[in-house]
């Protein structure tokens, strides 16, 4: 029974994500920007980005930030004003040495006039990325709709190992049914 008590205890440890860890709120005292094709207005506490967009870029830098190089979800919140222009958005963060892991996004998921933080789908990153972010970019993929957007916060939270998840549930499996069907054959045969 004690060992169930710690595989059990393993599992749910396994199965919490961690604590969100915020990479920036885009304020001036996070976040540098270094190149925009957007008008921007930043403040202590956010960024907001306008124009027209045509496939258009914004990226800064933010104080290195360690996350792990695998199994994250990426959170950008934010709150969008006039029209939804519907189109797809990507979010890059680069480490040390320009290598990248690559987040997907839509306008779409954002109600005008409502703050809302959207989980991004996330592609493989790069076997070389380190962790260590130092730069994050946001690519835009529109057809030259207008695009008004207060960028407020983006975060990472580590997610369990699929594999991780599954050894904990097999092993549980085991300790089961050793526990249940194991200990019928320690006790003696009764004869009538």
């Amino acid at each position: 029974m004690k060992h169930l008590s710690i595989l059990t205890a393993a599992l749910a440890l396994a199965l919490h994500p961690v604590a969100a860890q915020i990479l920036t709120n885009f304020g001036s005292d996070q976040f540098t920007i270094t190149y925009s094709d957007f008008t921007d207005t930043q403040t202590q506490s956010s960024l907001h980005i306008s124009g027209t967009d045509f496939g258009s870029e914004l990226s800064g830098i933010v104080s290195t930030v360690v996350i792990p190089a695998s199994a994250i979800q990426l959170t950008l919140t934010g709150t969008l004003s006039g029209a939804n222009p519907g189109s797809a958005f990507q979010i890059a963060l680069l480490d040390t040495v320009d290598n990248a892991v690559y987040f997907d996004g839509s306008w779409s998921s954002y109600s005008p006039g409502v703050e809302t933080s959207v989980v991004l789908n996330r592609y493989e990153p790069v076997p070389a990325f380190n962790g260590n972010v130092v730069r994050i970019a946001l690519f835009t993929a529109g057809t030259g709709s207008s695009l008004n957007f207060t960028l407020k916060e983006l975060k990472t939270t580590t997610v369990p190992e699929p594999s991780l998840t599954a050894a904990l549930l097999v092993g549980l499996g085991g300790l089961f049914v050793h526990y249940r069907y194991g200990r019928r054959r320690l006790l003696p045969e009764r004869t009538i």
